[in-house]
């Protein structure tokens, strides 16, 4: 009924898996932050959050993937709020070496192997070696050191994966 009545296509509505709106609880934006999602795209927590913040502060959503950056802010118009969101062409780790800015909050929601949403993803089932697991494990460190960089004194990270596997979680 969503779709037919075109409320996706006009902005009116978004959808998004409940996992990921709570991380957007656990950011909490307050209207007046600025707020970094470190690899944004898609973009439905990065929408999520800039409209949390009333039309006031400030959300850089910044991902290596030019393309679907590029939707993200295609949907942030759709959903009027460009004006609220920056986006960032770029590697993370680059990013935060030469970036100067500091954010209020800085969310990292890294690559991981999605062990968390096997029951929507099965295909990861079979696609994931245990190489693969040490290659995330080693960018989600790089990406959480280059992460923190980027948070103002007083600030907040909040780090987040869709996976359930400690190595990913609670020993990064």
């Amino acid at each position: 009924a969503v779709l037919q009545a075109g409320l996706l296509k006009e902005g009116m509505c978004a959808v998004q898996d409940e996992s990921a709106g709570f991380v957007v609880s656990v950011v909490d934006p307050q209207p007046g932050e600025t707020i970094m999602d470190c690899c944004a795209a898609p973009g439905g927590k990065t929408l999520f959050m800039a409209s949390r913040l009333a039309g006031q502060g400030k959300v850089s959503a910044l991902d290596i993937n030019k393309g679907r950056l590029r939707i993200l802010m295609e949907a942030a118009k759709c959903h009027n709020l460009d004006d609220i969101i920056t986006d960032i062409h770029g590697d993370l780790r680059l990013y935060a070496k030469e970036s100067t800015v500091k954010y209020d909050k800085v969310l990292l929601d890294a690559p991981c192997s999605g062990l968390g949403v096997l029951s929507k993803r099965a295909d990861l089932r079979w696609n994931r070696q245990f190489e693969d697991l040490e290659e995330l494990v080693c960018l989600q460190d790089e990406l959480l050191d280059s992460a923190s960089l980027l948070v103002k004194p007083g600030g907040v990270l909040i780090y987040s994966t869709c996976s359930i596997d400690h190595e990913e979680n609670e020993n990064r």
